[in-house]
């Protein structure tokens, strides 16, 4: 049995947005508990069952939708939903084109998945506004892209002598005794160095040089790269160098900035670099 909630509470929704589908489980104030699966295009999809009328179709499923619900709907022959009747699973659409049966039809909003998804858990008609919200947000877009190697290409910017830091790793061996050894490929193939030196204290061995900065970014925005990481030696005890060129990258128009001190203050430089080039990597997947 479902516990009702505090009176006034919101309405709690956990919505999961993988490469495919979209789920969600919301419970209601009073305690109802419910779930649905979109398309994580945004889309409702369906067949035609029936033709029943003129502009009027018997769907093979419900989408969870209440009464009335999918009205202002639009599909993808051009038309709006005028009527919905849930039991029933009649859809009645004005203007566009007609479906014939059997046919797929789709039902949009022009909202995110997460949202659509929001609004049938919620039966929130368009043009009303939400009902408040405990709104939680997972997905999995980026862990598939990760794994199926679907990101952006871009470049690794890190102090000079470490260009080979992604590949040369920490040395750890996967087979001890295997001769050849197959290592996972840095997600970035091109790292290139720079001159500056940060103590791990913080202090500043080595100044950043202004003018090679200007000459890379000038080279970048060239080869209209979009996507950077940065990742500088003990740049987690003095950011200063790592925030010059974030801030020197950004105003280049260069869209997707990964600066290693602002996602991990880790004194491990390693692990630092490995979470600014994933960051880069996947940033462009994640803005789509």
């Amino acid at each position: 049995m479902n516990s009702p909630s505090a009176p006034g509470s919101p309405w709690l929704l956990r919505v999961d947005t993988g490469g495919t589908f979209t789920d969600g489980w919301a419970r209601s104030p009073e305690g109802e508990e419910r779930r649905c699966k979109v398309l994580s295009s945004g889309v409702l999809r369906t067949r035609v069952e029936e033709l029943v009328g003129a502009g009027c179709y018997r769907l093979a499923g419900d989408f969870g939708a209440e009464d009335g619900l999918l009205q202002e709907f639009a599909t993808q022959g051009g038309g709006v939903v005028a009527s919905w009747l849930c039991k029933e699973r009649l859809l009645t659409v004005e203007g566009g084109r007609a479906f014939a049966e059997g046919e797929l039809l789709e039902l949009s909003t022009g909202e995110e998945a997460p949202v659509l998804a929001a609004r049938l858990l919620t039966s929130t008609p368009l043009g009303s506004p939400f009902p408040i919200i405990d709104f939680r947000l997972a997905t999995t877009r980026a862990t598939n892209a990760l794994l199926e190697r679907r990101g952006s290409e871009g470049v690794l910017i890190i102090t000079e002598g470490f260009e080979d830091l992604l590949r040369i790793r920490d040395q750890r061996r996967p087979h001890l005794f295997k001769l050849n050894q197959e290592l996972p490929m840095p997600v970035f193939q091109r790292a290139v160095g720079i001159r500056e030196r940060v103590s791990a204290t913080g202090e500043i061995i080595e100044p950043l040089d202004e003018e090679e900065v200007a000459m890379l970014i000038e080279s970048l925005h060239h080869e209209s790269v979009e996507v950077v990481a940065v990742a500088l030696l003990n740049s987690y005890a003095n950011p200063v160098h790592e925030k010059r060129l974030g801030k020197l990258l950004r105003e280049a128009g260069i869209r997707f900035v990964s600066l290693s001190t602002e996602l991990a203050s880790s004194m491990r430089f390693l692990p630092r670099v490995e979470t600014a080039a994933a960051n880069a990597y996947l940033a462009p997947v994640m803005d789509r």
